[in-house]
């Protein structure tokens, strides 16, 4: 795999991604009055944006890895130990950054406000969980619903680098 290449299904990777980043900014629609269609514009704008701010971080971090990793390589192929950094470090990123937004969407569904030092101070101090009436069973499921997290974005990653190899393939056997 060429730096070319990987950046190609890395940007299909972040598409898929910013779909689901937006999926869980649409949450937070539901406090808006949509009074007119400008407010519905202004607020599908904003949607869009944030959720692109929110990505933003990670889609950086992976691709300022994916240059320096294959740095003076120009179109000659990546090593595997190349292409596995760059692929964890856009599965891990990409993870972090929709389990906090799930987290922070849960908060706010929970007290009616978004993450902030009061929610930090509850889940820090020992019995702050479960003077919410949390027990051990919530943190299991929370770190199911992590997991599943973690692995819906590795089978994105694989899944549209698969499509990408397919696609590849079938433009290389079209160009003879």
């Amino acid at each position: 795999m060429t730096l070319e290449s990987r950046t190609e299904f890395l940007d299909g990777y972040f598409f898929l991604s910013y779909l689901t980043v937006l999926t869980l900014c649409m949450g937070y629609l539901d406090i808006a009055t949509l009074a007119d269609q400008w407010t519905v514009i202004f607020c599908l704008f904003t949607l869009a944006s944030y959720a692109m701010v929110y990505l933003l971080p990670a889609f950086s971090i992976t691709m300022i890895a994916n240059r320096l990793f294959s740095y003076g390589r120009g179109k000659k192929k990546l090593s595997s130990l190349n292409t596995l950094i760059v692929s964890v470090m856009a599965i891990s990123t990409t993870s972090v950054t929709i389990i906090a937004l799930y987290a922070d969407r849960q908060i706010y569904h929970i007290f009616g406000f978004h993450f902030n030092s009061f929610v930090l101070n509850l889940i820090t101090t020992p019995g702050g969980i479960a003077s919410m009436d949390g027990s051990s069973d919530s943190n299991i499921i929370y770190g199911f619903i992590g997991v599943a997290f973690i692995g819906m974005q590795t089978a994105f990653y694989f899944g549209v680098k698969y499509l990408h190899h397919c696609l590849s393939n079938k433009q290389r056997l079209f160009n003879r």
